[in-house]
């Protein structure tokens, strides 16, 4: 209803109105009488109660950022922006290595010669520790440092007839000596001659053999290791082919396909009759399979 209200002054202090009525179909708070400060709403009544600086009810804390403002913190099931690529270790552990060897001993004292791989009872020792032998800092974590000795392993790692493998490590070479040098040596004695395999470093290269009755099918890889820096090296045999790895370079590789046959030996790292490696070794690995070039370069990636 819209009030018409006409206004007769009685008295100073008095009055009285007569009214007509027209039906507008609307009526507004302030027409039907109630004053702005005083509208009959509940959210007005909570703002009249509240002391006169504090925000409405409903808003946000004074700090807060608007409700749709991007944020910086990632989502909870996102990793760490810059989580880290898997380790030399976890590459190496993940092949299934039966020898492998770390290292890590303490740098100064002892070296830990312990078996991180799959193959069960396996005992390395330094054979015939000369002054030359300690534990010092590796490539990853510690190394050996291998004079005028050699890691014994055991009668372990014997591959007979075709049967796939894989030798690795890292190695720097602290000797400027260019006659062969020993990494892996495991090659017996039979009624037919030496039965095994090699892998020596040289001044040509790195050369891996297979030797069956005394003669040995091989491969050399290029360029041979330099002095005084570090060298990530492979050799793979498939059953077929022998292949030699250096520094994550392609491989050179030549067929072997001699069917090698059992004999009792000692597999040595370092060292074998007067021809062995002077430097350090870290992260010598052997796997009873041939690690494809995909697995070598991951390896090589993790560790330089």
């Amino acid at each position: 209803m819209r009030f018409r209200c006409v206004f007769w002054l009685v008295a100073a202090s008095s009055f009285s109105c007569a009214c007509s009525t027209k039906s507008t179909g609307k009526t507004s708070a302030k027409d039907a009488g109630f004053a702005d400060s005083a509208l009959p709403d509940a959210g007005v009544d909570a703002q009249a109660d509240a002391p006169p600086d504090a925000p409405p009810p409903d808003a946000p804390p004074p700090d807060a950022p608007p409700a749709d403002a991007p944020t910086d913190a990632p989502p909870p099931d996102a990793p760490p922006p810059d989580a880290a690529l898997p380790t030399y270790a976890q590459e190496v552990l993940s092949d299934n290595p039966i020898l492998y060897l770390r290292f890590d001993g303490n740098v100064g004292s002892g070296i830990d010669l312990s078996n991180s791989g799959s193959l069960p009872g396996v005992n390395c020792v330094i054979q015939t520790a000369d002054a030359g032998t300690a534990s010092v800092t590796g490539k990853v974590g510690n190394a050996v440092k291998i004079g005028g000795s050699e890691i014994n392993c055991g009668d372990v790692a014997e591959f007979t007839l075709k049967s796939p493998f894989t030798l690795e490590g890292w190695f720097q070479k602290t000797s400027g000596a260019t006659g062969a040098q020993r990494l892996f040596y495991r090659l017996g004695p039979s009624a037919k001659g030496s039965q095994g395999y090699v892998l020596n470093s040289s001044g040509f290269g790195v050369a891996m053999y297979r030797y069956l009755d005394n003669v040995p099918s091989s491969i050399v890889a290029t360029p041979p290791l330099v002095n005084g820096t570090w060298s990530y090296v492979a050799a793979t045999y498939d059953g077929a082919q022998l292949c030699v790895y250096l520094d994550g370079a392609s491989p050179d590789c030549a067929g072997s396909t001699e069917s090698i046959p059992p004999v009792a030996t000692t597999l040595r790292l370092g060292g074998s009759g007067g021809s062995n490696f002077t430097g350090n070794m870290d992260e010598v690995a052997i796997y009873s399979k041939a690690l494809s070039k995909a697995r070598i370069d991951a390896h090589y990636n993790a560790g330089k």
